[in-house]
C-alpha cells in the first residue's frame, strides 16, 4: 500500500467506542498533486476502505488493500475523517489540488475549494462502486470566480468543473451530473488544507465529573456539531493561515 507524496494513513474504528469495533476504516491519498492513475479503482489510490475485524485474516498475512470494502474513491487526500454521532455516516475533509488550470486559464488563486464530503454507510455494501466516486482527479469544486472576469470561468461556489480540455472527457457537464460524481456537502476556502474533523460531545448533566468538565467545556449548544482544523497553504497570495471552524449540524 505504499505510494509517494501523500504517504500518511488515517485510521478510525467503526464504531469508535462503546461497543466491540466491527471495522477499521483506512484512508489512502494520491501519489502526486494530479494523480491521473487514481482515475482507476484498480490503482488503489485516493480511496477510503474498511476492513472487517470480526473475521479471520487471510492465511499467512494481513489484509491486502484491495481486499477492503470500498467506501469512496476519487478522494484526493482524505486526511480527516470522522463518524457521525449516530454512526450512520462517515464524514471526510478533502485537501484538493494545487496549481489548477481550466481550459488554459490559471484559476488556482481561489480554486478549487476544499471539501466536506459525506459517505452514507447504511447501504454502502449494496452501492455499486461507480456510484461511490467523488471526482478526483478530473472533477473539482469551484470556490470563487469573481477575480477571473476576463475568462469564461464563471462557476458559482460549489459548482463542479473539469480540468480536462475539450474534447477530452469527462467534461464540465459530466462532472456536474449527480449520477457521475458525488458533490461535497460543503465547500471550504481554497488551499486552506483541512487536516481533521471531530464531532463534539458536550458533557451531560449528571454524568461522572460533570461539574469539572462543564467548567472547561466549550459552548454546549455545539454538542453534535463538527470541528474542523486547517493548517493553511502556500498556494495562493496571500496564503491562508491556520484556523479552526465549527460546522453547525454537520449530521
Amino acid at each position: 500500500m505504499s505510494n509517494s507524496d501523500h504517504t500518511t494513513r488515517t485510521l478510525i474504528l467503526q464504531p469508535q467506542s462503546g461497543n466491540t469495533s466491527q471495522y477499521i476504516i483506512v484512508t489512502r491519498g494520491s501519489e502526486s498533486n494530479l494523480d491521473e492513475g487514481a482515475a482507476e479503482i484498480s490503482s488503489g489510490r485516493s480511496q477510503i476502505r474498511r476492513f472487517a475485524l470480526n473475521s479471520s485474516l487471510p492465511s499467512g498475512a494481513g489484509w491486502a488493500w484491495e481486499q477492503g470494502e470500498l467506501l469512496g474513491w476519487g478522494l484526493r487526500n482524505a486526511v480527516g475523517i470522522a463518524l457521525s454521532p449516530d454512526g450512520e455516516d462517515l464524514w471526510e475533509v478533502e485537501n484538493s489540488s494545487d496549481n489548477v488550470f481550466w481550459r488554459g486559464v490559471d484559476v488556482h488563486q481561489e480554486n478549487p475549494s476544499e471539501e466536506l464530503n459525506r459517505i452514507r454507510l447504511s447501504n454502502i455494501s449494496s452501492t455499486p462502486d461507480a456510484q461511490k466516486f467523488y471526482g478526483y482527479p478530473w472533477c473539482y469544486t469551484a470556490w470563487d470566480s469573481s477575480a477571473l472576469t476576463a475568462s469564461s470561468f464563471t462557476f458559482s461556489t460549489g459548482s463542479q468543473f473539469s480540468i480536462r480540455n475539450p474534447p477530452e472527457t469527462p467534461d464540465d457537464a459530466w462532472c456536474s451530473a449527480d449520477q457521475n460524481n458525488i458533490k461535497p456537502v460543503l465547500s471550504m476556502q481554497s488551499h486552506s488544507a483541512p487536516l481533521d474533523i471531530v464531532f463534539y460531545n458536550a458533557p451531560s448533566e449528571g454524568s461522572e465529573g460533570y461539574d469539572t468538565a462543564r467548567m472547561y467545556a466549550v459552548n454546549t449548544e455545539w454538542s453534535g456539531d463538527a470541528f474542523v482544523s486547517f493548517h493553511g497553504s502556500w498556494n495562493r497570495d496571500p496564503p491562508t493561515g491556520e484556523s479552526s471552524a465549527v460546522l453547525m449540524e454537520a449530521t
